[in-house]
């Protein structure tokens, strides 16, 4: 019995050490860790403490929360990992990460008119990965790449981010997919094509969008094309409906 409780006590002990040197450890401690390094979707831990980027976290220095210009580096090295401007534990401005190579890995900063950020991720190569435009934390541009940095998206949104005002999409090629142009926001109603991968129109009609779910429906006259640009088939719509 006394054995049972002095194994008891040994491991209520444990615990509380091992817990006391967790709280003991700094943030900044447990922040530089090894999963600050690169890996192959980028350095993303900073993000954590940009609020435009819906970080949430509060980084520290020491015991308080980091305030200024602050600069961080690979372990053992005099290479930058990282470098931005922190306000109260939060990046406020600007930030920038960096490949061990020195070559630019992500960056943001606020731009000059008003609330409005730019933020762009880039392969070991220096092409575009994301960029992406804010105002305040709402996306109203954004741009993706195929490696390589072949565009793949482009999308434009309203300047407050309730709605798309066009989106393209691209072949690996470089030749445009689809594209969904606004035409009358009041009636949500869009111009909608999608081509071949050699270029050539497919076919094309109207969508309209359901502004309680977001969503894109055919509607309206709708054309069909075959490679020599002859129209093959028309069909008509009523708000994803086929009629004919």
């Amino acid at each position: 019995m006394k054995k049972i409780f002095f194994t008891k006590f040994l491991f209520g002990f444990f615990l509380l050490i091992h817990s006391q040197l967790i709280i003991a450890q700094s943030d900044d401690d447990y922040f530089m860790q090894d999963d600050t390094l690169a890996d192959i979707v980028g350095i993303t831990k900073y993000d954590a403490f940009c609020p435009i980027l819906e970080g949430d976290s509060v980084r520290y220095c020491g015991k308080a929360p980091c305030t200024g210009w602050v600069k961080d580096y690979y372990p053992g090295t005099e290479k930058l990992i990282h470098q931005g401007s922190y306000d109260y534990g939060r990046i406020s401005t600007t930030f920038t990460n960096y490949f061990f190579s020195g070559v630019i890995e992500r960056t943001f900063f606020k731009k000059p008119n008003g609330d409005y950020y730019s933020f762009e991720v880039f392969d070991s190569l220096s092409k575009p990965v994301t960029k992406i435009e804010y105002y305040r934390t709402t996306v109203i541009k954004r741009q993706d790449f195929y490696p390589g940095g072949i565009m793949e998206l482009d999308d434009v949104y309203e300047k407050k981010g309730r709605y798309i005002e066009s989106q393209k999409y691209y072949y690996r090629n470089g030749k445009p997919y689809s594209e969904l142009m606004l035409v009358d926001d009041k009636k949500n109603l869009y111009n909608y094509r999608e081509f071949s991968k050699t270029g050539k129109l497919k076919f094309a009609g109207q969508k309209i969008r359901n502004p309680e779910i977001n969503d894109y429906f055919s509607h309206g006259k709708w054309a069909y094309y075959d490679e020599n640009g002859k129209i093959i088939k028309i069909e008509n719509y009523v708000k994803g409906v086929l009629t004919e």
